[in-house]
């Protein structure tokens, strides 16, 4: 049984749903098809939490807050590495661009960082130095550009994978956390308004228009997965935008699990 879901990603092509679980401190590895739930991750004093797949070179990152890492494991578990060990404090997300072979993390503890490297763990950099509560972090792997939600600041910002080209996409949030892009628009989830929002991502005049895409009575939306072809790779996609919504109370995902062809598609944006 699935409990208190923090992070979440999926493997297309496997038809893998991959979920940490902080209550049991375990992630999960669910297969769409079947609906069979495996534990891969897990075992006495590991604390998972943050999660990204490498959909091209099938491997599953994720951050380890019971021994301060970040590591990497198959699809099963079983072949596990450490990508990094030094100053890893609260990984609040990851995300990998499969194309360039790079990762990114927000980092928070004594100090409050967005970090990237290459996946091997070499090539580690500090993009951002001056944040204050990073937690959400996504990615166009398209224009090499990151995205970020300040929960402290109340703002989503986005710089080049170089450090250059910063800038505030929105402000004056109550909670930004969990965030992912699609066309010209990013969707995020707000804790304490317990809705999904988005808003163009490109507009730089004018006032900005935010649109309440969801919300679930109430439950707090932990993570946001959006589902399409241009994601991962072309296949049989249902038509429109979907996305996934990780509620903390995860009632929301046990119905998910009804859905026999789409464990994903949850509800559509567009």
């Amino acid at each position: 049984m699935l409990h208190t879901i923090i992070s979440l990603d999926y493997h297309h092509r496997h038809n893998y749903l991959f979920i940490s679980d902080k209550k049991v401190n375990t992630i999960f590895r669910i297969d769409s098809g079947t609906n069979d739930i495996l534990p891969i991750i897990e075992g006495e004093g590991q604390k998972p939490t943050a999660l990204a797949v490498d959909w091209l070179n099938d491997y599953l990152y994720w951050a380890d807050g019971g021994f301060n890492r970040i590591s990497v494991s198959d699809f099963t578990g079983n072949t596990r590495r450490t990508v990094h060990q030094t100053e890893i404090y609260t990984i609040g997300a990851i995300a990998i661009d499969v194309f360039t072979g790079q990762m990114f993390w927000t980092n928070f503890g004594q100090t409050a960082l967005i970090e990237m490297s290459a996946l091997d763990g070499t090539s580690r950099a500090s993009l951002v130095d001056d944040a204050e509560k990073p937690v959400g972090l996504t990615l166009d792997p398209i224009l090499n550009v990151i995205y970020w939600s300040d929960v402290r600041r109340g703002t989503i910002e986005s710089m080049d994978y170089a450090g250059q080209n910063r800038r505030i996409i929105i402000r004056n949030l109550k909670y930004p956390s969990s965030l992912k892009v699609f066309e010209n628009h990013i969707y995020w989830t707000d804790l304490l308004d317990k809705q999904v929002f988005s808003t163009n991502r490109f507009q730089q005049t004018g006032p900005k228009s935010v649109r309440k895409v969801k919300a679930l009575n109430g439950r707090r939306m932990a993570s946001i997965l959006i589902k399409h072809e241009v994601v991962q790779e072309a296949g049989h996609f249902v038509s429109g935008v979907n996305f996934l919504l990780a509620i903390f109370s995860c009632i929301f995902l046990h119905k998910i699990n009804m859905y026999a062809t789409h464990i994903y598609a949850a509800y559509t944006l567009v």
